[in-house]
């Protein structure tokens, strides 16, 4: 998905009018509806009960700071080079963590889910 996300974005940076950015947009909060919701699984079944609070405040405490924090960079690096660039940029970083799990087959599960041998 991760893939799809950052693919997307540097194809924004390649297109010169408005309808396919339109088009772009949607495609991208669609696979980051379904992006969010894959994360939500995942944490809720890989972190313990006791501390499950916790790790979901983390997250929409990381999430709510990125949001202005990623706005600030972007337009000061849009101010110092293309627009173009930030794009193509922003998907690259996107794109790249998720190229790096591509060959990982099942995420490593906490010592607490893992199966006691006989």
């Amino acid at each position: 998905m991760l893939i799809i996300l950052g693919g997307l974005e540097a194809i924004l940076s390649f297109t010169p009018v408005y309808a396919p950015d339109l088009v772009i947009a949607v495609l991208w909060g669609g696979a980051n509806g379904l992006l969010s919701t894959t994360i939500t699984t995942v944490l809720m079944q890989s972190v313990p009960r006791e501390v499950l609070g916790r790790a979901f405040g983390a997250l929409v405490t990381l999430t709510t700071i990125t949001a202005p924090l990623g706005a600030l960079v972007s337009g000061v690096l849009a101010t110092a080079v293309s627009l173009h660039f930030v794009f193509l940029g922003a998907g690259v970083m996107i794109a790249a963590p998720a190229i790096g799990f591509v060959g990982l087959s099942d995420p490593p599960r906490p010592a607490h889910q893992i199966p006691a041998s006989p």
